[in-house]
Order: structure tokens, then sequence, then C-alpha cells
């Protein structure tokens, strides 16, 4: 039986035969222009920077402007789609029981919400990967 669905976990595709699978990922992109960061969840890294940076259709609104983008983060691990996307939303936001509520911003901030995430029981699995400034942006496809 061949699953159709493309948000299948990983372990799904591999047991249906399906090699050309990709892992669901998280990612932080910095631009190289401004201080501006953007956080997205995707199964393609590299395909969705060269979407942001214009190279592809399909970019994000939010990245039309401050390009070129450059990977800074990702996050991979994760088992479902579904799983990808409640770990993008948390990463954006702070978390629950602190002074400020609302959007994080900065590099820093961001990274050390990513990695309190990491470490927190429900994503512990999840393996989270900083890309130094030389290398940043260089994922092969």
């Amino acid at each position: 039986e061949r699953h159709n669905n493309r948000y299948a976990s990983s372990s799904t595709k591999e047991a249906t035969g399906d090699q050309s699978s990709k892992c669901f990922a998280c990612y932080m992109l910095v631009s190289d222009c401004s201080a501006r960061t953007y956080i997205g969840a995707t199964n393609c890294v590299p395909r969705r920077v060269r979407q942001h940076n214009g190279e592809l259709r399909g970019g994000a609104r939010a990245t039309r402007q401050s390009r070129p983008w450059r990977v800074k983060a990702t996050c991979v691990g994760f088992v479902s789609w579904k799983e990808t996307l409640r770990f993008e939303w948390r990463w954006k936001r702070r978390a629950h029981g602190t002074r400020k509520t609302g959007i994080l911003r900065g590099v820093a901030a961001r990274l050390a919400r990513a990695m309190e995430l990491c470490e927190s029981q429900q994503f512990q699995h999840v393996r989270l990967n900083v890309c130094s400034t030389e290398h940043a942006g260089k994922l092969d496809e």
C-alpha cells in the first residue's frame, strides 16, 4: 500500500519504500543586511531558503525585504508535521510564566528559546544545530 500523505513521518515513508523523503525541520534565518530573524518549518531546508531569497517561487511575505537570508540554526528529529509546527509556534514565543509575553526577537533570545525547548521533556528527541557565521546558509541539497 502506498501512502500519498506528504506529511507522513519519515519512518512511515521509509517503511513504505519512499526513499526520497525529507525530514521535518524548523529553522531560523538571519538577514545579511539587517538585524531581522525569521523562524519557519519545512521538509526541505535548502529549497525553502532559496524560496525566501527569491530564487524560487513561494517564499514568505515576511522575508521579501531584508534579503539575502542565511540559515543560523535548524532543529531536526520531529516525528510528524504537527509536532514540527507545534515546535515552530513555541520557538517564536516566550515561555509561559515569564514577565513579558509575545513574540521573541533577536538571534540570542531565539537561540536560547530553541535550546530551552530541546531540553524540555516534550521535545528532548529534537536536535538543535547552530550554524557558524562563515558556514551559515551553505547547506547541501
